[in-house]
């Protein structure tokens, strides 16, 4: 799914929630069956705005604070879901079928970063940064990205986690939007 309008509208948001559900999760322990609580908060914005119309360049900004807690030792990466619109491939939606001749492809940097503390490292922050860009060819119908991510290495020692060091990772994509 498209996450900017390349500055074709004029947008601000904020939003604020959470969810509390009692004994949302479960595991086993010496005594049986333990339940937990659920409890997630948010406070997010998004924003997208032409800088130069002319050009055609905008800004395109999301930031977010993330709590979720499912329990104890309880591990979640919480993602993207199914994109899937349900929507047929055809000659008004397809790249051939949308491209005018005229239209240039766009880049659009990124900057990402997740700062987390899991009770499985013991107190030690989880910290990654994701540096990247897109090009965007015919609006948003197909994109190359480049990212480069910088995370933490942990290993055990005398059964004790510790920090080891960080690693990159370099991924390229090619992803064609329907």
């Amino acid at each position: 799914m498209a996450g900017t309008y390349l500055g074709k509208r004029k947008i601000f948001n904020v939003a604020i929630g959470g969810i509390y559900q009692l004994n949302a999760t479960w595991h086993l322990n010496n005594n049986g069956t333990a339940y937990q609580p659920m409890q997630h908060f948010a406070v997010e914005s998004f924003l997208d705005m032409p800088l130069n119309t002319q050009k055609g360049s905008a800004i395109s900004a999301y930031i977010g604070y993330f709590n979720t807690n499912y329990g104890s030792n309880y591990l979640c990466y919480n993602g993207i879901m199914n994109p899937a619109n349900g929507t047929l491939l055809n000659a008004t939606n397809s790249l051939t079928g949308n491209k005018t001749g005229n239209e240039k492809g766009k880049f659009l940097p990124d900057v990402f970063s997740t700062l987390a503390k899991y009770d499985k490292l013991n107190g030690l922050y989880m910290h990654t940064i994701n540096i990247g860009v897109h090009y965007l060819i015919n609006g948003q119908q197909a994109k190359i990205s480049l990212d480069l991510q910088n995370r933490p290495v942990y290993v055990v020692e005398n059964n004790t986690i510790n920090n080891n060091g960080r690693l990159n990772t370099l991924t390229m994509q090619y992803q064609l939007f329907f």
